[in-house]
């Protein structure tokens, strides 16, 4: 027999198990990219809740800002019209009725951006939660 197929029969047998340290390093490396990966979860999270926070502003803004414009045009427009409408009506209540009308319209875009801010959380649950557990699956459990 030559050398050459001694090698190709004979099995190889110069496989290294893993060193200890080796094994370590494999294990703090995964848990470094978990780690990352959840923080990067963690800024999207928050990313997404500062948008629907800036979306719940803009609500609020439209809702005050019709508010008071409407309130300033629509009050001399409506209450007169309403008063030349019916002339026996006083001047004063034909006002009272449309501001109601305006009231019950700001009300309204005001309710809207509360709903909206009621799903804005400060800090994403979903992703601390995911990260306490990462967490206490890497510290060990002490039994009494």
């Amino acid at each position: 027999m030559d050398r050459y197929s001694q090698t190709v029969d004979e099995p190889h047998t110069n496989h290294r198990e893993p060193s200890l340290t080796s094994l370590l390093s494999g294990i703090v490396s995964d848990f470094s990219e978990l780690l990352e990966q959840q923080f990067s979860l963690l800024r999207q999270e928050i990313r997404a809740n500062v948008s629907r926070a800036i979306q719940s502003v803009l609500y609020l803004a439209a809702g005050a800002a019709i508010a008071i414009l409407s309130s300033v045009a629509f009050i001399f427009a409506l209450g007169f019209g309403l008063n030349a409408a019916f002339p026996s009506f006083p001047l004063w209540a034909s006002f009272t009725c449309v501001f109601g009308l305006l009231a019950i319209a700001a009300g309204g875009c005001i309710l809207v951006a509360v709903k909206k801010f009621q799903s804005v959380h400060a800090f994403p649950i979903e992703s601390a939660q995911a990260f306490k557990e990462n967490i206490q699956c890497m510290t060990p459990t002490t039994k009494p």
